[in-house]
């Protein structure tokens, strides 16, 4: 009879069975030779996850046990045969002892830099902790109305501790967060806005989640979207993160000083340019008629993301709000390909703006550019942890290199090139 024992369990009784002293029992016998509880693990430990994962019954435990078995019979086979005293299995051991040796003494003595000591960490984390705060944040849900005079019935209808949820499926016209009871997550000051987009976008949503008290609901707010009517779920308080979480980022400002950076980055400033680009989405319809009837949807004031839902045939940017992705002069467009004319007539457009309907290859476009990135070069703060990291890197392989140089100082080491 087959016992199912999930792979969870498994790995619980595992690490019960490694953790506490208790008996390591025997699970095979070949010979004098043992195969113990902590040599399965072992072996268990060295496959791959994915065949971990895949063992899941006791069955397949029982064949991964009884390919341990076979491994240690041809092992005592080969010591009974002498196969060990074979001169080319003897290098081919000697050959993996070295690779083994060689790479453990890489890991353990060459490839780390001399770590500043736990109290120049601490002290540094102590004197930077504002460097380490987690901001607070608020849980949102929202209604979305296409009109003002839909968002003042929406709050009106609303009384104090009534279901939210209820308020969402009589008004809400989001069909992305609809399904979730209007929750669009998380937002604070300067992030991303969940299922709407930038923050600079929609600030003015942000700043009232922040004003509003938990369980409470706003007054209409107006975006590009429409109108929200906002209620805060969850506050999430501002927070440090523990300096294990920062210890390594830590260990490498003590390594690489500002100065270090500074120096850096002013020498090496065609490294960190901005491309001009601009963030497009659109709406796509083979029929001029189908893609007119949504120019003049636009017009009477319904949303981008809406026209999209309800026109475009693209089905993969349908599912982004029409987006489509970053667009470069001359450059080629997601869904289209190379179309340089479209691409420059995009970068000449301003952020915000909507196109004409566009013809291509495939059929007719509206466009709007949700974003637009000018050319210059990018901010010392942008880049400093990735400026940090490169040159803690290269200190990493100057010291590999001073530490190579110098073990081979203390042995005979020669090269002769010249019988490659």
């Amino acid at each position: 009879m087959k016992h199912t024992i999930m792979f969870p369990l498994l790995l619980l009784v595992f690490t019960a069975l490694l953790g506490a002293q208790t008996e390591d029992k025997v699970l095979a016998k070949i010979g004098d030779l043992e195969i113990r509880e902590q040599d399965f693990q072992a072996a268990f430990e060295q496959i791959s996850p994915l065949a971990r994962f895949n063992m899941k019954n006791k069955e397949e435990k029982k064949r991964f046990l009884e390919n341990l078995v076979r491994e240690k019979v041809y092992y005592l086979a080969a010591l009974r045969e002498k196969l060990d005293e074979d001169p080319e299995v003897k290098r081919l051991i000697e050959n993996t002892v070295q690779r083994i040796l060689s790479r453990e003494y890489f890991s353990k003595r060459m490839s780390k830099l001399a770590s500043p000591d736990k109290e120049a960490i601490e002290r540094y984390y102590s004197a930077h902790k504002e460097s380490y705060v987690v901001p607070e944040s608020r849980q949102i849900a929202h209604v979305l109305c296409l009109d003002k005079e839909s968002a003042d019935k929406a709050v009106q209808t609303y009384t104090k501790d009534a279901d939210f949820t209820k308020l969402v499926a009589a008004f809400s016209k989001d069909k992305l967060t609809q399904s979730r009871n209007g929750l669009i997550g998380y937002v604070q000051p300067g992030a991303y806005v969940p299922y709407l987009g930038p923050y600079e976008q929609y600030r003015n949503l942000v700043d009232a989640a922040f004003a509003l008290e938990k369980g409470t609901i706003s007054q209409p707010i107006k975006t590009d979207k429409g109108f929200h009517i906002i209620t805060v779920q969850e506050i999430k308080p501002a927070s440090y993160k523990p300096l294990k979480m920062v210890e390594k980022d830590i260990e490498q400002k003590i390594v690489v000083p500002a100065e270090e950076v500074d120096a850096y980055y002013k020498q090496h400033l065609t490294d960190f340019t901005i491309k001009e680009r601009v963030r497009a989405a659109h709406v796509f319809c083979r029929d001029q008629q189908k893609i007119a009837k949504a120019k003049a949807d636009l017009e009477e004031g319904s949303p981008f993301d809406l026209v999209v839902q309800k026109y475009s045939e693209d089905s993969v940017s349908r599912k982004k709000e029409g987006i489509l992705g970053w667009v470069y002069r001359q450059g080629s467009l997601p869904f289209l390909g190379k179309a340089p004319e479209i691409s420059d007539t995009l970068m000449d457009m301003v952020k915000g703006a909507t196109s004409e309907p566009m013809k291509s290859k495939k059929g007719w476009h509206i466009f709007r550019i949700v974003d637009k990135v000018a050319p210059g070069v990018r901010p010392r703060v942008e880049v400093e942890e990735r400026i940090r990291s490169i040159i803690y890197r290269q200190k990493q392989r100057d010291e590999i290199d001073n530490k190579y140089e110098r073990l081979q100082q203390t042995l005979d080491v020669v090269i002769y090139e010249e019988n490659l």
